[in-house]
């Protein structure tokens, strides 16, 4: 059975953590740190660390900085165990169940430990009892075994109410007199002790990878998500450290751990689409930085992407990285969005009748 190793990097988070969803509320936000975000909140530290001539491209097709390394996106970790994105279109057993609920419980499931993502990769049926699930069902571990069911999780939310105040527009004004305060909701996700997020890395070139941890510290220092500035989302990065897979000796499938954008001649070859098990995400959101203030006003552009855990034919998808960058003049710099992700090869499963 062949090995891959991959150099796994572990965010330890000294606040709570906001990931939104690009909508006009707060009240949930993502609990994954997409590839794509990830990636761009490196790119734009590297911008201040070593200068735009270093770093970004000088055309809209390729970002010479972003294309020296791949990573996945950011999921959570409790101690020695790595959970993954469930492949999509597999089924997992329960040895304490009746088959006819076998389809509600997968259904919950969206991360799986590593021991049972080895399982999946290599195809395997896994097989576990009710009692591996997290509290909310969405978590499967052998971690989780024998513990009471209040103390199966890894993050806790918490919803909080915040005010908006409207700003007075002249010195006179008070924040009365320029309106009513709004109230909104806003989750925050607390880890348990132990547990963070992590992400694989594939960086080659040395002193590529020595910025790439730089500019992570740096990140950490500055958090990353909703609300940096009252506190949200900042992190330690943990010493780096070699992660190996039991990879199957003879795979037909791919697994994407990051978000794919993949190019035309991919999505149009034969049977592609028809052959693969896949979610969308729609990627966009507001500008947030800019050389001039006006634009943080814009909207970027949208693109949709397959999210993580998605399976498709092995056939060396190809995928892209695309510029964001609304059409409104002198929006500045290109607005990068990497869709090029981290496979790991799958061998396939029979297809369930049940789900």
């Amino acid at each position: 059975m062949p090995n891959k190793s991959l150099e796994l990097l572990r965010l330890k988070f000294n606040s709570p953590l906001h990931l939104a969803k690009g909508k006009s509320d707060y009240v949930e936000g993502f609990d994954v740190l997409h590839s794509d975000t990830l990636k761009a909140a490196l790119l734009a530290v590297a911008v201040e660390l070593y200068g735009d001539d270093a770093v970004v491209g000088q055309d809209n097709f390729s970002c010479p900085w972003l294309d020296n390394f791949h990573i996945t996106s950011g999921f959570t970790y409790w101690n020695d165990e790595f959970f993954f994105p469930k492949p999509l279109g597999v089924e997992i057993a329960f040895s304490d169940e009746e088959q006819k609920t076998w389809k509600k419980l997968n259904k919950n499931i969206r991360f799986v430990g590593k021991s049972i993502f080895e399982e999946i990769l290599n195809g395997k049926k896994p097989e576990i009892s009710s009692s591996q699930l997290s509290e909310d069902g969405e978590y499967a571990s052998k971690v989780f075994a024998g513990m009471i069911s209040k103390d199966r999780f890894v993050t806790k939310s918490v919803v909080e109410q915040r005010v908006v105040v409207p700003r007075a527009t002249n010195t006179e004004e008070t924040a009365d007199d320029a309106g009513d305060a709004k109230p909104y909701y806003l989750e925050r996700a607390f880890f348990r002790e132990g547990a963070g997020l992590f992400f694989l890395l594939d960086c080659t070139e040395s002193t590529h990878r020595k910025q790439i941890l730089q500019c992570l510290e740096v990140l950490g220092e500055n958090g990353i998500g909703l609300d940096r500035s009252t506190g949200n989302g900042h992190f330690e990065v943990l010493p780096p450290k070699e992660i190996i897979f039991n990879l199957p000796t003879q795979s037909d499938r791919l697994i994407a751990l990051s978000l794919f954008c993949p190019d035309l001649p991919t999505v149009e070859s034969k049977d592609f689409l028809s052959n693969s098990h896949y979610n969308l995400c729609k990627r966009g959101g507001w500008v947030t930085s800019s050389d001039d203030s006006a634009n943080l006003t814009f909207r970027k552009k949208s693109v949709y992407m397959f999210c993580e855990g998605s399976v498709f034919p092995d056939a060396s998808p190809s995928g892209k990285l695309v510029n964001l960058r609304p059409a409104a003049a002198g929006t500045g710099h290109p607005m990068w969005r990497d869709g090029r992700p981290i496979f790991l090869p799958m061998k396939s499963h029979a297809q369930p009748d049940n789900l």
